[in-house]
């Protein structure tokens, strides 16, 4: 096993309130250099986002009406060579912008949007579509300028769908699959002739909030990509290609964010699961639960955790993958600070990240990772408008 040690490079006043969204990280501009993307809200109203350089700088930022929760999508929509950044906010409107924050196009959405975005070719034109959903049910697919392609509701149009669909050709005919979970389904969508068509839907037991984003691998090494979601109704579900369920496991709590894929440590070609669940009931926050599963659903650690995303990536070149967690010191059930640590397969702390100043009374954001230059950089925003970034 090979040594594994970050150092602080810096830390950021970005704004003065949360940074929402998941920071995202790409070189728009061509220079070598990563841009890191991340949606926030602005302390009298209204929200951002804001475009930071390596060093922490804030080299432009675009501002909308309302807050940004969603994470952005930064990929070459317009195919001239050049990468586009779209996100959207609160206010229901989708904004592409271009390398220097100047905006390309604006959508409007029915109601506010906080999903996530993802960008595929569709209909192999050469040319992306850009799929997320709003806050009243509703699943779009822009074309790459802009322009609304296709939509679908889902059963509950009260039910906002907050993350962007997984997409992957499961049967093999060379169509893609779209595979949305929002309310209490998970839909798979096939697109034909310009409108999707509905091949199957799996409904959950209850989820009065619905369910996280769906994953979609070969979780077993069969040869067939398996769907894994989980569901605020506390179970974990597997379904197969063809949305009949596999197994579903009951867990202590409710699954609010996707499941995270990491390669398994015992059986080749496998893939475990890391989740994490909110303790509580309903507008109750008393921490979080994050699990790691094998396929055959055998819990390979459990620990508490504050914070929901859980990145997985072999840091040390051992062919192993690492995860970081958010944790926190409690005095008389109050957190005091908070801190990350890294844990090997087996849930074992191997290493840490060196908490700098503002960390201890400031709750982190969620976490990405990025490989630089032969170098991982770990990204975090926080509620305080601070971004952090370690190497």
């Amino acid at each position: 096993m090979g040594n594994i040690s970050f150092s602080l490079r810096w830390a950021r006043q970005i704004t003065d309130t949360f940074l929402y969204s998941q920071p995202i990280t790409a070189d728009v501009d061509g220079d070598g250099k990563l841009e890191i993307f991340i949606g926030a809200g602005l302390l009298f109203g209204g929200g951002a986002l804001f475009c930071v350089d390596e060093d922490g700088n804030v080299k432009w930022s675009y501002r909308t009406s309302r807050r940004v929760y969603s994470t952005p999508v930064v990929t070459d929509l317009l195919w001239d060579d050049k990468k586009e950044i779209v996100f959207g906010s609160l206010n229901g409107e989708v904004y592409c912008l271009g390398a220097n924050g100047k905006l390309i196009w604006r959508f409007l959405a029915r109601a506010g949007v906080e999903s996530t975005f993802t960008a595929y070719d569709l209909d192999k034109d050469g040319r992306k579509e850009v799929l997320f959903g709003d806050n009243k049910g509703k699943l779009y697919c822009l074309r790459s300028g802009g322009r609304l392609w296709w939509s679908f509701d889902i059963d509950d149009e009260d039910m906002a769908i907050l993350y962007s669909p997984a997409i992957s050709d499961l049967d093999g005919n060379g169509a893609p699959d779209i595979i949305l979970g929002a309310g209490n389904c998970i839909y798979d969508l096939e697109v034909n002739n310009g409108k999707p068509k509905l091949k199957w839907k799996y409904r959950t037991r209850n989820s009065t909030f619905g369910v996280t984003a769906p994953v979609v691998e070969d979780f077993n090494g069969d040869g067939k990509r398996e769907i894994v979601i989980g569901s605020n109704d506390t179970y974990l579900y597997c379904l197969s290609s063809e949305g009949n369920m596999i197994w579903e496991m009951k867990l202590d709590n409710a699954m609010l964010t996707p499941p995270t894929v990491t390669p398994s440590e015992t059986k080749e070609e496998c893939y475990d699961i890391i989740i994490s669940t909110k303790v509580g009931g309903m507008g109750e926050f008393k921490g979080v639960i994050t699990y790691r599963i094998d396929y055959n659903q055998r819990i390979l650690w459990k620990q508490d955790t504050v914070s929901y995303a859980v990145p997985s990536f072999d840091m040390d070149g051992d062919g192993r993958y690492e995860a970081i967690l958010t944790k926190d010191n409690l005095t008389v059930g109050i957190p005091e600070s908070y801190y990350f640590i890294i844990v090997r397969g087996n849930g074992s702390p191997c290493s840490h990240l060196p908490n700098p100043p503002g960390m201890n009374d400031t709750f982190p954001g969620r976490v990405s990772v990025s490989f630089n230059e032969g170098s991982y950089l770990i990204l975090a925003g926080s509620v305080t408008g601070i971004l952090f970034c370690w190497e």
